[in-house]
C-alpha cells in the first residue's frame, strides 16, 4: 500500500499539469464531484471505481475514537475532511473508494454565498515539489443546511441507510451575519441558536454511528475564531441543545461530537479549550488542525494571497502543534482522542501524524 505512486508523481506529469492544474481550483473541484456523482449512478463505472480504489485489505480496518463513556467507530483511519464535498455530493463514489469517514460541510443554517470568487489559489512549485493551496471560501453554503440534508435523504430513500459504510461527519458553523451580530452584542445565544438550528435540520438523516463537528476554527470568517474565548459557555449550551433535539427524534443516544481546532491558538488557549472539550463525554475527538494564517508560514513560503494555507505549507506546523496537543492531553490525563488534519498528502505523512502518540487515532487527507 505504501509503495504506490505518490500524488506528487502524478501531479508533476506534464499532461496532467497542463490539462487540469491550470483550471480554477474551485471549478475543477466542482467538476470532479459532479463527474463522480454521475459515475456512481452508472453501475459499470461505479464497479470500476470500487475495484480500483476500494477493494483492499485496508478499507475495512475499524478504529474506535472517543472516551470510556462515548465513542465513534470509523471504518478505517483515513477520512475526507470538511471542504471537499461541502454539499454531500458523490458520497457513494467516495465510499466505494474505501475511505473511513466523509465530512460534509462546513454547513451554515441559512444560505450564504461566501467570499467573492476566485477564492482558491494553488501554488505548484515543481522544482521544490511543493503543493500549497490557499483558500478563502468564507463558509460558502449556497443551499444552507437544507440542500445537503435533502440530498442525503434522497440517497437513503433510494438505496437505504447502509449504502454508505463510511462514517458521515456533519460539520456546522454559524452564518457570517450571525457572527457580525455577535460582534455587536456579545450575545452568545445567537451562535448557539445558529448551530442548533442546523443540527435540528440534519438530525433526521443522521444514522447511529454518524457524528457532528463544530467549526469555529476557520480563519476565513472574520471574528469566528474569537468564539474560542467563549468556549466554556458555548460548548455546554450547544451540547444541551443537541441532547434535547436527539430526545425529540427519539434517538437512544445523542451523536458523538468533534471539535475543529486552529493551529494559530497559543498553547495556553489550546490547553483551556482541550480541558473544556474533554470535560464533556459527548465530545470524542479533536480535529487538529484547520488551515492557517500563521505569519511565519506565510513568510517562509512567500504567500501573498489571502486565506488559510494548507497542503505542504501547513504540514510542519500541524505536525508540531499535534505534538503539543498530545502532550497537553497526557499531562492533563484527559480522555479524548485526536484526528490529524493538515498537509497529509502521502502515506508517510499520515504515518508521521499517527506516530505522534496513542491518542492520534485517525487522519483526514
Amino acid at each position: 500500500m505504501y509503495e504506490q505512486t505518490t500524488i506528487r508523481e502524478v501531479l508533476w506529469k506534464k499532461h496532467i499539469r497542463h490539462r487540469l492544474l491550470k483550471m480554477d481550483a474551485e471549478e475543477a473541484l466542482t467538476a470532479l464531484l459532479e463527474w463522480l456523482e454521475r459515475a456512481q449512478r452508472d453501475p459499470i463505472t461505479a464497479e470500476i471505481i470500487k475495484c480500483i480504489y476500494g477493494e483492499n485489505q485496508h478499507a475495512d480496518a475499524p478504529v474506535r475514537i472517543g472516551n470510556k463513556y462515548h465513542g465513534l467507530l470509523l471504518r478505517n483511519r483515513v477520512g475526507i475532511p470538511a471542504g471537499f464535498t461541502k454539499r454531500a455530493i458523490a458520497l457513494c463514489a467516495l465510499d466505494d473508494m474505501g475511505v473511513g469517514s466523509i465530512e460534509i460541510g462546513t454547513l451554515t443554517p441559512r444560505p450564504q454565498p461566501g467570499n467573492q470568487k476566485p477564492r482558491v489559489h494553488i501554488d505548484f512549485r515543481e522544482a521544490e515539489e511543493l503543493f500549497i493551496p490557499n483558500n478563502w471560501f468564507g463558509f460558502n453554503c449556497e443551499g444552507g443546511v437544507d440542500e445537503p440534508v435533502q440530498r442525503v435523504q434522497r440517497l437513503w430513500d433510494e438505496l437505504g441507510r447502509d449504502r454508505i459504510r463510511a462514517t458521515l461527519i456533519w460539520s456546522f458553523g454559524p452564518n457570517k451575519t450571525t457572527i457580525d451580530r455577535f460582534e455587536e452584542t456579545r450575545d452568545l445565544q445567537l451562535i448557539v441558536d445558529d448551530i442548533l438550528y442546523a443540527v435540528m435540520r440534519a438530525m433526521p438523516v443522521l444514522r447511529d454511528g454518524d457524528a457532528l463537528q463544530f467549526n469555529v476554527a476557520s480563519p476565513n470568517t472574520p471574528g469566528l475564531r474569537k468564539l474560542f474565548e467563549y468556549f466554556g459557555d458555548l460548548l455546554p449550551a450547544i451540547l444541551v441543545g443537541i441532547q434535547a433535539i436527539a430526545a425529540f427524534y427519539h434517538m437512544a443516544n445523542p451523536p458523538a461530537v468533534l471539535i475543529k481546532l486552529s493551529p494559530y491558538m497559543p498553547e495556553d488557549q489550546l490547553r483551556q479549550v482541550v480541558r473544556i472539550a474533554a470535560s464533556h463525554n459527548e465530545v470524542v475527538a479533536l480535529e487538529a488542525f484547520n488551515t492557517t494564517v500563521d505569519k511565519d508560514v506565510r513568510e517562509k513560503y512567500g504567500i501573498t494571497v489571502p486565506g488559510g494555507t494548507s497542503g505542504d505549507g501547513l504540514r510542519n506546523l500541524a505536525q508540531k502543534k499535534t505534538v503539543v496537543l498530545h502532550k497537553i492531553i497526557e499531562e492533563e490525563k484527559l480522555d479524548i482522542d485526536i484526528i490529524g488534519v493538515g498537509g497529509i498528502m502521502e502515506p508517510r505523512h499520515a504515518l508521521d501524524r499517527l506516530a505522534v502518540g496513542v491518542r492520534v487515532k485517525a487522519v483526514q487527507v
